[in-house]
């Protein structure tokens, strides 16, 4: 066996552990299933590992653009991208395959051996939740580590990083061989699949940030600004902000000052024991643990229940040291299901700390209201962060991580990556310190008007980033020619000099049309569009 393929492998399978979703060390989520995760960064990470960083970022492009609107919901998905892009763009740099075929592969793995292992870690992973369960009602701190942290991660390296550093290492010389035997016609083929499978992560985008028909205005606006005068992804961008912002002023919010919520005085040192306050530093440090160990270990059944309640263990220690009952119930106040979008989300834990801290020091804080407010809180924000975050944010930042991307330049993936972790540890920050700010008073500003109106705007830039990426990340041409006097005229150029990029928009539309109104499922319509390319690949027509 290859010693430097062996390594090379082993690598590949440490990095797809480290870019999941319950992976703690890169910021949490934030660095690891958001940016380590995406096929963008994989692409270049597993370049420079394989010593061919252009490839390895146009293969990342490639796949990217049919994950581009991976959506993750209550721990529910229908394919696992961080599988997809070690197993699919690892295995076709390991065979020098070109971008198609690691987009084929990447789909393969993904929905299949990656979706598989998921929902196998999903479900033992609740068997872990109620051991931690066990310690909370023991008051076993060091069993809440191990139940929630080390254990998990232990399971998750050997799920993650095993069966793609072997897919890797023993799975380069059947394609190799496969490669070599398929014939001319197959090979065209899945070149055709790997060109219209974007059509599926742009429609599952644009079925996630479209939310009326007459919107269909945006799509195509960021269509033409791409397709007829060719703009770049950021000068895309750009313009759909400034119409984002129109769209918000004329919606009747044309500040930012409704999003503040309630000015509501803090009380006075005296009224609030000034002296047994927690510092910044300790607020930092509970907001960290969140960050950080949010989602370690995520299952079906608690989803981030005993990562909000891992995070809140600090509190114990503080306010209830000599109190084995009142740490107890704290405890298990915060051990409930609980599940939100994990950063802009951050604003309920802020809450929770402030209230526990508010209890702790004498207020009439009842019992149940961290609990109350969590849970009036969660789902509201789950709708508004996972529409902004992962339907307007990462695609948005994606596409024009893409653009730069172009001839396979590293300046796409680190834009993503500074831009991203920038994002994402800012309004992890922002949100909770406001929430411990404003306490209770933060339901106000979350569930207002104005965040409403932000994000109905925020809508809109998403809408036309969409009509941008059918135009530039949809390969869809046809090779027919038509009579043309003494000639022939190919009928692509004929199409592209009356309306450019036509295909690969009625591509992303019909995809569109199947997921949103005929509501086929991400795998059927996978089936449909791989259908399509045989049939049409095969006969020539595409």
């Amino acid at each position: 066996m290859d010693a430097v393929l062996l390594l090379q492998s082993l690598v590949c399978g440490l990095l797809c552990y480290l870019g999941s979703g319950e992976s703690p060390w890169l910021f949490g989520i934030t660095g690891s299933f958001y940016t380590v995760g995406r096929p963008l960064v994989a692409g270049l990470l597993l370049g420079l590992l394989f010593g061919d960083v252009a490839a390895g970022v146009l293969c990342g492009v490639a796949v990217q653009a049919v994950f581009i609107a991976n959506m993750n919901s209550g721990g529910a998905t229908n394919a696992d991208v961080v599988y997809a892009s070690y197993g699919g763009i690892g295995l076709a740099l390991a065979t020098d395959a070109d971008p198609a075929v690691a987009v084929t592969l990447s789909v393969l793995i993904g929905q299949t051996l990656g979706l598989l292992i998921y929902n196998a870690k999903m479900a033992a992973y609740s068997f872990f939740n109620n051991r931690f369960e066990d310690a909370v009602e023991r008051l076993d701190y060091r069993g809440l580590t191990l139940w929630h942290l080390v254990i998990p991660q232990l399971t998750s390296c050997a799920l993650r990083a095993v069966p793609i550093a072997a897919l890797v290492c023993l799975g380069q010389g059947v394609l190799d061989a496969l490669l070599a035997a398929v014939p001319d016609v197959a090979l065209h083929i899945i070149a055709v699949i790997g060109g219209l499978l974007p059509a599926l992560g742009i429609a599952i985008l644009m079925s996630v940030v479209l939310q009326k028909p007459p919107e269909l205005v945006f799509f195509f606006g960021g269509f033409v600004l791409a397709a007829y005068l060719d703009l770049p992804m950021l000068a895309v961008v750009l313009v759909a902000a400034v119409v984002a912002y129109l769209m918000y002023v004329a919606s009747g919010c044309g500040d930012l000052a409704g999003l503040a919520g309630p000015d509501t005085p803090p009380p006075s040192p005296s009224e609030r024991g000034a002296d047994s306050r927690l510092t910044h530093r300790e607020l930092v440090r509970l907001w960290l643990r969140w960050a950080f160990f949010g989602l370690a270990s995520m299952s079906f059944e608690k989803l981030e229940a005993c990562g909000f309640c891992f995070s809140m263990e600090p509190l114990a220690h503080r306010y209830y040291a000599d109190d084995p009952e009142g740490a107890r119930a704290l405890l298990r106040r915060h051990a409930i299901f609980y599940n939100t979008e994990p950063q802009i989300g951050s604003v309920v834990n802020g809450i929770a700390v402030s209230l526990e801290e508010e209890k702790a020091l004498g207020a009439d804080v009842p019992d149940d209201l961290p609990v109350t407010v969590k849970t009036a809180l969660m789902g509201p924000l789950a709708g508004i962060g996972d529409t902004i975050v992962q339907g307007v944010v990462v695609p948005t930042l994606l596409s024009i991580g893409m653009g730069l991307a172009a001839g396979g330049s590293v300046l796409g993936p680190v834009f993503y990556i500074l831009s991203y972790m920038t994002f994402g540890v800012a309004v992890s920050y922002v949100c909770f310190m406001a929430g411990h700010r404003l306490g209770a008073g933060a339901m106000d500003a979350v569930l207002g008007e104005g965040v409403k109106r932000v994000t109905g705007a925020l809508n809109v830039l998403g809408i036309m980033v969409v009509g941008a990426l059918a135009a530039t990340n949809v390969d869809v041409t046809t090779p027919l020619v038509i009579p043309s006097g003494d000639g022939t005229t190919a009928l692509q150029t004929l199409l592209d000099s009356i309306f450019p990029q036509l295909l690969p928009m009625l591509a992303v539309l019909v995809t569109w049309h199947l997921i949103a109104h005929r509501k086929l499922s991400a795998t059927r319509a996978i089936l449909v569009l791989c259908a399509a390319a045989i049939v049409l690949g095969g006969l020539g027509i595409l």
